[in-house]
């Protein structure tokens, strides 16, 4: 299991606040997903955020998460 902080307003005390309680129940991914309007307009026209732009902010974000995720998965597949 882990724990993916999303929908955060950039900066925000409370986003920090949110990962350190989290961080008491369980992993949090080292990727946090800011409220972009690319996510939004994702979701209207059926694309991701990495394919309306790649160079974007959300973009980088969703791909940290990806290789972070990828890289837990495969290690617990080494493992499992």
């Amino acid at each position: 299991m882990v724990f993916v902080v999303n929908q955060v307003t950039a900066r925000a005390k409370i986003t920090a606040e949110a990962a350190i309680a989290l961080s008491q129940h369980g992993t949090v991914a080292p990727s946090i997903l800011v409220s972009r309007v690319d996510f939004a307009t994702s979701m209207t026209d059926g694309r991701t955020a990495v394919e309306l732009d790649p160079s974007s902010k959300s973009a980088a974000e969703i791909s940290v998460l990806w290789s972070y995720l990828d890289h837990r998965m495969k290690g617990a597949a080494d493992h499992g």
